[in-house]
């Protein structure tokens, strides 16, 4: 009697430890523990560029890749003279593109044109002889104004393009506020007004936009030309061809003093990259071209390709906690140039992770970024996650 009478309390126990194993194994998984290996910035270069900036004025410096590095003096729009012309040569562009080799459409001198460089000489200004009734092709428009610096011919172009002058400026500061250039303001297309200001900051941005140009970047890159009229014109920029220089634009009135937005060609580890100076408002031209000679290859040495990331590099750990375990990595490398003082950010987006999961699976992305750079990589598992088993399923608490 006693056996039958334990019976219904045995079977009460049964069913209860059943209705316990079943309720832990539907119970749902725990989440996986992820364990991210890599931060989140990373600075490749400590510390301060070394650079021989000008003891006076401002100056900024630039590079392919990674936009505007460093700079020194305030960013308080000041006169640029010339310099303006840059602006002047990218609207036109711009407006009437032309391809290498081609001259473009023919612009005849009028009278008003003769009349304008007759005014200006008597100014004492930068001109470029020209002639009534000649033709001379927007090419060499362009050469006349960027190699000599003719604020005749400035002044011509605008008004060729746009109508008139006033309508022309209108549209190089519509351009300015495009490309991001928040301290700059121009009223003519030669610079000679001390009201077309500017900064050296401003003038990189510019300059990095216009030599994208091939156009732009082979007249620049003149020492001379021919052009109708005034036959042989020579460049202001006695520095081209010096330290790798390539242009771009001088400047110099005595409220702007002397500017120059330069460029030149560096190498780094066996690289070949473009880098950018405005040195701006010093006592002479002479003397903003001799900064400009020692600072843009200075750029140079402190550029430096780090590999950031490796192929293989485990980005992060995975543990189920029922001892199943995988490692993230990243299928690929990422090197990136680098400038003293600059951070690298990493950012690693995870697709939910659910198990089971294969060796190899891939599992996300990370995307690493620095200045201009921006590199992505897909992220894989190296080893395979598994489900859990029932018995682990059942025992668990």
């Amino acid at each position: 009697m006693r056996g039958s009478s334990s019976l219904p309390i045995v079977i009460a126990v049964a069913v209860l430890f059943a209705a316990l194993g079943a309720y832990r194994y539907t119970r749902p998984l725990p989440p996986l523990a992820i364990a991210y290996q890599v931060p989140e910035t990373i600075t490749p270069q400590p510390g301060e560029p070394n650079l021989p900036w000008p003891s006076r004025g401002t100056a900024a410096v630039a590079v392919e890749g990674l936009g505007i590095v460093a700079m020194v003096g305030d960013e308080k729009p000041r006169p640029i003279a010339s310099v303006t012309k840059m602006m002047t040569a990218y609207v036109i562009l711009k407006s009437k593109p032309l391809k290498t080799g081609e001259p473009g459409p023919m612009i005849t001198t009028t009278a008003a044109d003769i009349s304008l460089y007759r005014r200006l000489i008597a100014q004492d200004e930068s001109v470029v002889a020209v002639a009534e009734g000649t033709r001379v092709s927007q090419y060499d428009m362009l050469q006349a104004l960027l190699i000599p610096s003719g604020n005749n011919i400035g002044a011509m172009l605008g008004a060729w393009d746009a109508g008139s002058v006033d309508a022309f400026v209108a549209k190089m500061n519509a351009e300015a506020k495009a490309l991001g250039m928040v301290n700059t303001h121009y009223v003519d297309a030669s610079g000679a007004s001390k009201e077309s200001v500017s900064t050296a900051k401003d003038q990189l941005i510019l300059a990095q936009a216009a030599m994208v140009n091939p156009v732009f970047a082979e007249i620049v890159n003149k020492k001379q030309a021919q052009v109708p009229v005034a036959g042989t014109i020579f460049s202001t920029d006695t520095i081209l061809g010096k330290s790798g220089i390539v242009g771009v634009k001088t400047g110099w009135t005595e409220e702007a003093g002397g500017n120059f937005v330069g460029a030149a060609k560096v190498n780094v580890q066996g690289r070949a990259l473009t880098v950018y100076s405005a040195v701006m408002n010093q006592d002479t031209l002479e003397t903003a071209l001799a900064i400009t000679e020692r600072l843009l290859p200075a750029i140079g040495t402190n550029l430096k390709y780090v590999k950031v990331i490796s192929t293989g590099t485990t980005v992060a750990e995975v543990d189920t906690g029922w001892h199943s375990h995988a490692n993230i990595v990243s299928d690929g490398e990422v090197e990136l140039l680098t400038w003293p003082g600059m951070q690298v950010r990493i950012g690693v987006a995870l697709n939910p992770l659910e198990v089971p999961i294969n060796a190899g699976s891939d599992v996300g992305g990370v995307k690493v970024m620095a200045g201009e750079q921006q590199r992505e990589l897909r992220l894989k598992t190296d080893a395979a996650l598994a489900a859990p088993t029932r018995w682990w399923r059942i025992r668990r608490n």
